[in-house]
């Protein structure tokens, strides 16, 4: 048995896994514990932001636990062929050793998942993160991201009106045997 589990935020006929007030707690959670930073590119300002962001076509929401409690959450979107982008954060009690295997656990459970004639769904995930956030591109590394490179204009921040440096890490099923 692992420590560690994925649920989706979907509607199944009709009806959502999560109330969205849950899903907005998950924001203020982030907000109240400093994390705002996750949005600095101005995509999510607020809470309803988040929640639309959670909901949209193209987004697969994920909520994350370690040991029954929520512990962060994992979105991919910008699905290309079979490859998407993937983002996420864990709630601060979780740092450390629980981050570190509910990071490598979700990386291996999103590249094993199968679509329904049983072909994976995804081959390759791509994170994008800003490259003056060396805390955020080291625990990625740790967790089986590998570094590819830097794009140069690859993180905007949106408060100060200028694009930056980011780094760019990919994981796929086979890197993380």
């Amino acid at each position: 048995m692992t420590d560690f589990y994925m649920d989706l935020y979907a509607e199944v006929d009709g009806i959502r896994t999560y109330r969205d007030a849950e899903i907005l707690e998950l924001y203020r959670r982030l907000v109240a514990e400093g994390g705002a930073h996750v949005f600095r590119d101005g995509s999510v300002k607020d809470e309803t932001a988040f929640l639309h962001m959670a909901k949209a076509q193209g987004t697969a929401f994920f909520v994350a636990y370690v040991r029954g409690e929520i512990a962060g959450v994992v979105w991919l979107n910008r699905f290309q062929g079979r490859f998407a982008q993937c983002d996420f954060f864990t709630f601060k009690k979780f740092w450390g050793a629980d981050a570190k295997g509910l990071g490598r656990w979700c990386l291996r459970s999103l590249l094993n998942m199968r679509a329904a004639d049983g072909a994976y769904w995804l081959d390759m995930l791509v994170g994008v993160t800003p490259a003056d956030n060396s805390s955020a591109v080291a625990f990625a590394l740790r967790c089986g991201w590998k570094r590819r490179g830097v794009l140069p204009r690859g993180a905007f921040d949106a408060a100060a009106g200028v694009s930056s440096p980011a780094v760019l890490t990919t994981a796929t099923r086979e890197e993380l045997q």
